[in-house]
């Protein structure tokens, strides 16, 4: 089959772009070829990729966004295909793989009607419609019960063309024999004490996936544990507004930004805690390879995977809604306690009984069958 892969940006330290990356893999691995369409490829471009770049110069979001898609129509209408794959909702795909949430229900809960009536809303509203409407025939792939639910519920003729996803973690944030050795050289490196505790966030977006909330909740612990804690804060977004907030707070001092990074695996295997406090993700995947690292966690009930950290007594999660009183007290508990190495221990067992690793290869199977064209 000859198949066409769409994705706005692909940025290594995106979800994903990464399920993109690997999906197209797992195609080529099985014959197909696969030609992928962006504005901008970062990383590494998998073996035997045709990449084709969209020559987009608008740099507001929705004009842009919409010559890439009509762009890409047009190309594919000269060159076609036997199937075409969106990695974000644009018209025309037979296949569509959902990783954000649902436009329709945020702006339902957030906005006037007056923002109904420019153009941002017209455009986002138009694409998620073109893969969710009730006349389009996309298959939709989705990543968590959570997400399926809250699109069931405002497109519910779309539900018969759902399809969840397993979890996607890669092989290498799994926990090996040697993850204690590296645990110790690499905090030696970052020169944190014998009896330090080191948190780790691991976000692409700091706003959204709670990185204010983090630092207020290092500002209130109480002395002698602040003065044990370190936050390391992997991730490419813009540190400037919280290296401030830090500051004003008296923490910047236990800050270390990293930016994006490819070893994240050796960030998950050296830190005590994941903390990741998002007001909103419908994944969040990072606590998956947290757990797959041995690595206990500290999340909010807002993210996809929150309950099967639950379910593995793999660390604690915050209620809904949101208290940052309830969420300090929690990072307390989660420093002081000796349930830490139970937790850890309970990640790598559940990990190790479940299926987290094989997105790709389910999402391949039901491309393969989606060769109907695009309603």
């Amino acid at each position: 089959m000859e198949i066409a892969l769409s994705i706005y940006h692909h940025s290594p330290f995106e979800g994903h772009a990464r399920h993109c990356a690997n999906i197209a893999r797992e195609l080529i691995r099985r014959g197909h070829t696969v030609r992928a369409y962006s504005m901008q490829w970062e990383g590494e471009t998998p073996d035997n990729l045709r990449f084709v770049q969209v020559p987009v110069k608008s740099k507001v979001p929705e004009e842009r966004n919409d010559f890439f898609n009509r762009w890409v129509t047009a190309h594919l209408q000269k060159f076609p295909v036997d199937c075409h794959v969106g990695f974000n909702k644009m018209p025309g795909l037979h296949v569509s793989l959902v990783t954000e949430g649902c436009y329709k229900a945020q702006v339902a809960e957030t906005c006037t009607w007056v923002y109904k009536m420019s153009p941002t809303y017209k455009f986002w509203s138009a694409c998620e419609e073109a893969v969710f409407g009730a006349q389009s025939k996309t298959r939709i792939l989705l990543m968590s019960s959570a997400q399926r639910a809250i699109f069931a519920n405002q497109f519910p003729a779309a539900v018969k063309r759902m399809h969840l996803l397993p979890p996607s973690v890669t092989s290498d944030r799994k926990a090996t024999i040697e993850s204690e050795l590296y645990k110790m050289e690499f905090r030696r490196k970052q020169h944190v004490k014998p009896n330090g505790l080191v948190l780790l966030a691991v976000m692409t977006r700091f706003k959204r996936q709670g990185l204010e909330r983090l630092i207020k909740a290092i500002a209130a612990l109480p002395e002698d544990l602040k003065a044990r804690v370190r936050l390391w804060v992997v991730g490419g977004d813009k540190p400037d507004d919280y290296v401030l907030q830090a500051a004003e707070l008296g923490v910047a001092d236990k800050m270390m930004f990293f930016g994006g990074r490819d070893d994240v695996p050796t960030f998950m295997q050296s830190a005590d805690l994941l903390v990741h406090p998002a007001h909103q993700d419908m994944t969040a995947t990072v606590l998956l390879e947290a757990m797959a690292s041995g690595l206990p966690v500290l999340t909010t009930t807002t993210c996809g995977y929150a309950p099967l950290v639950k379910k593995a007594n793999a660390g604690l999660v915050a209620p809904y809604p949101y208290s940052q009183d309830a969420f300090n007290a929690l990072l307390v508990q989660a420093l002081s306690t000796d349930e830490r190495m139970e937790w850890g221990i309970n990640a790598l067992e559940f990990t190790d009984s479940r299926d987290i690793y094989s997105l790709a290869h389910k999402a391949a199977d039901i491309i393969e069958g989606s060769v109907t064209p695009a309603g």
